[in-house]
């Protein structure tokens, strides 16, 4: 894929994952001029995300706020149907791609956990269940939640989902977990293959609650952002980052 244009790029927004706190997203939408909104999981809210929302969507465009879910947004009920009971819903981005002007944006929410796929050091590490749908046929009635998966695996990365995103391509890949060639104790193997697959030139990754920016290698011809908690990381951040890049290390903490 080709450079996303920096005019375009500068535009977006990447919220590192809010936690409950959204007033950094709400100031930074009011005061800029935001083309569009990524959250990047475990959002925790307090109240119907729409509810929350709702300054950013005045701001930006309901059409232009994106979400994928993080591990916790599946640690109850209360916050499962506060985001996916909310409109933002349809604008989960996970297994998906949007195009934002000429730029192809893709989304892989959610967690690898050991009971579904847990590809830490490889991409061809064995899975337990491939897709969501064997899932459901092989555990008993009673263990589903409203006779469908069980409520945390809603948040589980399943090897199917993988599958048909890198069979595609992006500019930008969002995803909750990290890759392991930046984060070698919490990141994935298993994300660095997608990012290398879609031919990526952003990754944007949450959950580690990391500020950082990695320049790319020749292994991962990507620049790697990680997202602080509740943090806001602008487009035009992470272009000034390149623009010096002649002047700093590979790894740079922001």
């Amino acid at each position: 894929m080709t450079t996303p244009s920096i005019q375009t790029f500068n535009d977006l927004i990447f919220y590192g994952d809010p936690h409950g706190n959204f007033d950094p997203l709400i100031k930074e939408a009011r005061s800029s001029g935001a083309r569009a909104v990524f959250l990047l999981g475990d959002m925790e809210p307090d109240a119907n995300m729409d509810e929350i929302l709702a300054p950013v969507y005045r701001k930006v465009g309901f059409e232009n706020v994106y979400m994928i879910p993080g591990n916790h947004d599946s640690d109850n009920e209360i916050f499962y149907h506060r985001v996916f009971g909310s409109r933002l819903a349809s604008n989960n981005l996970h297994g998906r791609i949007v195009t934002v002007d000429s730029m192809r944006i893709a989304g892989l929410g959610g967690v690898f956990r050991k009971k579904v796929w847990f590809p830490k050091l490889a991409l061809d590490e064995p899975w337990n269940y491939k897709s969501p749908e064997e899932y459901v046929q092989r555990i008993p009635p009673h263990a589903r939640w409203r006779k469908g998966l069980p409520l945390k695996q809603r948040t589980s990365i399943f090897p199917s989902e993988f599958q048909s995103l890198s069979e595609q391509t992006c500019d930008i890949l969002i995803t909750h977990e990290a890759p392991l060639s930046t984060q070698p104790r919490s990141g994935f193997q298993a994300i660095d293959e997608l990012a290398r697959s879609m031919e990526a030139s952003f990754l944007v990754h949450g959950h580690l609650h990391i500020d950082y920016q990695a320049l790319p290698t020749e292994s991962l011809k990507a620049c790697v952002v990680g997202c602080e908690m509740a943090q806001v990381k602008r487009g035009a951040d992470i272009n000034r980052f390149l623009d010096c890049s002649a002047e700093q290390p590979q790894y740079s903490p922001m």
